[in-house]
């Protein structure tokens, strides 16, 4: 017998096995095609496009590149002129050996004479015109000096300079120099110093560390000297009190010179030479132990006061000490003859 549709729509479109239409197939076969086509010039634009804005980033890079290469050659040729300029403008070593010799003696004054390390009082730099002698036994080559500046030449040829700022030489290197009490005293230079040159440098100390007792103490005296000078407090205050005083101050360097008159070289009698530590190194009047090393001062003391809490004290002092930190004893140094 004749099968009997189950989809009586499928046979009124003439589509007996109940799908879509022919018709109607080859409709969507064709908007498939053209949407694939689409797609496709899509595609194909897409990578036009991609490969065009590939090809503008190359350019642009070449073009920054280029840019970055005429930066370049604009700032050697900069350079090459500065560096020119410099070498047009700065003179040789010998010709600011000759600046110097040629510079008349009152330009170069300010910053002769001797000079102490702040951090290594041992170290003692003397200053002329042409050199700077140090109490090492080197000696180094001036090639500038003026009333504020001074420029040497160092063993690895580097031009050290130091700036005067205040009363001190503070150099690149970091080092700092300072005048010692004979040269704050003789403020003309002239290798002598008067008892009007000694009243004048007591008014100036005081007025200095601000003392509201016309005495000074000996962290006031330390402090105006910048530069400790071993000893040299001791001998101010022979009697232990604490303090000194002007009449103090004037009779040290009344008995030191010879009539009104103190030289330098009467002031060597109260200078005390820093004890060299093996490692190189300059002990600092306060220091027990060097600094870079480790080892005990020469002549050291150990203080035999009495703490708080009645226990001995032991601590170690320098010969130098005035005064022990820790149970408060005076400890009294002798006085060089």
């Amino acid at each position: 017998g004749a099968l009997v549709s189950s989809n009586p729509s499928a046979e009124r479109l003439g589509n007996p096995d109940g799908g879509m239409p022919a018709v109607s197939a080859r409709k969507s076969l064709k908007q498939r095609h053209e949407v694939e086509n689409a797609l496709a010039c899509l595609f194909s634009e897409a990578r036009h496009e991609s490969r065009n804005n590939e090809a503008m980033l190359i350019l642009q890079l070449k073009k920054q590149l280029r840019h970055a290469k005429d930066e370049v050659v604009r700032l050697r040729q900069k350079n090459s002129e500065l560096e020119g300029q410099q070498a047009v403008a700065r003179p040789s070593l010998s010709q600011e050996r000759a600046h110097v010799s040629e510079m008349p003696p009152e330009a170069c004054k300010a910053l002769m004479g001797m000079w102490l390390d702040k951090e290594n009082p041992g170290l003692i730099q003397t200053v002329n015109e042409q050199h700077l002698s140090s109490s090492t036994g080197e000696e180094f080559q001036v090639v500038e000096l003026t009333n504020t500046r001074l420029c040497f030449v160092d063993f690895q040829k580097n031009v050290l300079q130091g700036d005067l700022v205040g009363n001190v030489l503070v150099w690149n290197d970091g080092a700092v120099w300072c005048r010692d009490l004979f040269d704050k005293i003789d403020t003309d230079h002239d290798g002598i110093v008067t008892l009007s040159d000694v009243d004048q440098a007591w008014d100036r100390m005081l007025a200095f560390v601000h003392s509201t007792t016309g005495t000074v103490t000996p962290e006031q005296f330390d402090f105006f000297c910048q530069v400790p000078i071993p000893g040299l407090f001791a001998r101010l205050d022979p009697d232990g009190t604490g303090v000194v005083t002007k009449d103090a101050f004037q009779a040290l360097f009344r008995a030191l010179g010879h009539g009104e008159q103190i030289t330098r070289a009467d002031f060597q009698k109260v200078q005390a030479a820093a004890e060299s530590c093996e490692c190189g190194n300059f002990f600092k009047p306060d220091d027990s132990y060097c600094r870079w090393c480790g080892k005990e001062q020469p002549g050291n003391i150990i203080c035999d006061g009495v703490l708080d809490d009645s226990s001995a004290c032991g601590t170690v002092l320098t010969k130098y000490a005035l005064c022990c930190p820790d149970c408060g004893k005076v400890h009294r140094l002798k006085p060089a003859s």
